[in-house]
């Protein structure tokens, strides 16, 4: 039998590889395809497949039993907006080390609203593992790359995804995962139908559907499975432990444009990957939590 431990790691680590692999194929859709059109097809996918499993155990949206879903699907649909706009604008490398300050929020956060302690090692790795993100700004080019709209977006989006996070994990304690992604991905349909129609953009881009459905359908599918893995990480982790874990998605981030599109990794780069890594590696000792319902 797998320790709760075990279990969140392996979905933690799984989720890193599918999101970064998300983030490489958001980052080549075609010209002209938008975030929100992107996320629509992706959370109509969401919807369709997870609907049977979710109808049943769904709480009523107007009880008080709802909010924190509401809650988990307003800032974890408006972290993914401000994401995959950002991954349409600069490289992913660059997009993803806009997160880099929420799992130091998180753990914050966490203290605060959940009573999650972590001993001073686990915290300092935590800090460690934000710093390790951080080299590239303070010793490379830093933010003289991005333009002001790319920060104003960044900074939104790590803010979102730090409260995201926090009510993920507190979701995750009375709430099945294949409802909370339903949440989600639900509120995602619907606020992106809004968007589109509020731009007068359906025609364009379901015109790139066709051109592009193949990369369109990979984005849905791997999405799906590192939303379940994220989530089953939050149940078995707290939420400072899952959020410093998140970082690696940077890592694969790194490898798939390097591997792929011939991204040179400079130095400092490379050294923000190994004090990542030791950072997430302290903040990862065991803390016994209560497991998400079956």
């Amino acid at each position: 039998m797998l320790s709760s431990r075990s279990i969140g790691w392996q979905m933690g680590l799984l989720s890193t590889f599918a999101f970064g692999w998300m983030g490489y194929l958001v980052h080549n859709a075609p010209r002209g395809m938008s975030a929100e059109g992107m996320l629509f097809i992706r959370s109509l996918f969401m919807s369709l497949i997870l609907a049977p499993l979710a109808w049943k155990h769904s709480p009523s949206p107007f009880s008080a039993k709802s909010r924190i879903l509401w809650i988990r699907s307003a800032t974890g649909i408006g972290t993914i907006l401000c994401s995959f706009w950002n991954l349409t604008q600069i490289s992913v490398t660059h997009a993803m080390l806009f997160s880099n300050f929420t799992p130091l929020l998180v753990l914050l956060i966490a203290r605060w609203h959940l009573g999650e302690k972590l001993s001073r090692v686990e915290s300092f790795g935590v800090f460690l593992s934000v710093c390790g993100v951080l080299l590239p700004q303070v010793f490379g080019s830093g933010l003289l790359q991005y333009q002001w709209t790319h920060i104003a977006v960044g900074v939104l989006g790590c803010l979102l995804l730090a409260a995201s996070s926090t009510s993920l994990r507190q979701a995750t304690l009375s709430h099945t995962v294949p409802v909370i992604i339903f949440w989600m991905s639900t509120f995602g349909l619907l606020l992106t139908s809004v968007l589109l129609t509020a731009k007068g953009t359906w025609q364009t881009q379901w015109q790139l559907v066709p051109q592009s459905w193949y990369l369109l359908g990979a984005i849905s599918i791997i999405s799906t499975l590192a939303q379940i893995a994220r989530t089953y990480s939050y149940a078995y982790m707290s939420a400072g432990k899952a959020s410093a874990l998140g970082l690696l998605t940077l890592g694969w981030g790194f490898a798939f444009e390097a591997i792929l599109d011939g991204y040179r990794l400079q130095w400092i780069e490379g050294l923000s990957i190994l004090v990542t890594l030791i950072g997430i590696a302290l903040s990862q000792r065991e803390l016994n939590l209560r497991k998400t319902k079956p």
